[in-house]
């Protein structure tokens, strides 16, 4: 099956740990044999500007749809199977992940670690750090037009109305296939992780449950405070060592 691995990032001011995941997915793309493509903002040309306006430049929201517009534009081409993996996914174990040909489309389990209040929140949920679709599948098409439609019509988006929050919805009730291997770090458990051990590292590992291959990162909480906790390039970094010997294993 001829399969593209995509991915789309800026070209300046780029992290240097966002360049070690991205090189991780490259290495992991080559040992499956699989075709690498990567986009730099013209990602985003694909989408019409009714959307870009609605949307108010967010870029969530913006990755979330271009995602899928250039995912069918490759399955009319020349591919069979299309990947794409967030630009903070670091994959450790790059000859243990696999994407199932049996599958004509997936996501990741989440697993989100919260702490408010003093209290502990756990949340099982669908997202879309890596998305699977094989040319001819029942579910891109749907996705892209629910994924315009609530963008026109909601007043009230968020960065993961039609990631995140769309995905699990579905999930909730079509139960579409899932990659069990992709890890989610929360800024919670990621700081818990840089420091080896803490509540909410012993919690995500009780409420994951399986081995983890890959680790999206959540660059979007880099250098933000969210209850008086702020995740640095130093926290990644860690992360990045510790998921790193996963291959050496």
């Amino acid at each position: 099956m001829r399969t593209v691995v995509i991915q789309s990032f800026r070209t300046h001011d780029v992290p240097p740990w966002v360049e070690k995941c991205r090189r991780s997915v490259v290495q992991w793309a080559q040992l499956q044999g699989y075709e690498y493509l990567f986009y730099d903002d013209r990602f985003f040309d694909c989408l019409p500007d009714w959307y870009r306006a609605r949307t108010g430049g967010q870029i969530h929201l913006m990755a979330d749809l271009a995602r899928l517009e250039r995912a069918a534009e490759l399955l009319a081409a020349d591919y069979e199977r299309v990947i794409w993996v967030d630009i903070d996914v670091y994959i450790g174990a790059p000859e243990r992940l696999a994407v199932a040909d049996s599958e004509s489309f997936a996501f990741c389990r989440e697993v989100w670690i919260s702490e408010s209040e003093g209290a502990l929140h756990r949340y099982h949920r669908v997202n879309n750090a890596i998305a699977v679709f094989c040319r001819d599948n029942p579910f891109l098409d749907f996705y892209r037009y629910s994924c315009k439609q609530m963008v026109r019509h909601d007043e009230t988006l968020r960065h993961v109305t039609i990631g995140t929050s769309w995905l699990t919805h579905l999930h909730e009730r079509v139960r579409f296939p899932l990659l069990n291997h992709v890890a989610l770090l929360s800024p919670w458990v990621l700081q818990d992780l840089s420091r080896g051990e803490g509540k909410f590292l012993e919690l995500y590992r009780q409420e994951f449950a399986a081995p983890v291959y890959a680790v999206n990162l959540c660059l979007t909480f880099r250098n933000k405070n969210l209850t008086g906790r702020t995740v640095t390039d130093g926290d990644f970094e860690r992360a990045i060592l510790h998921f790193a010997r996963l291959g050496a294993e």
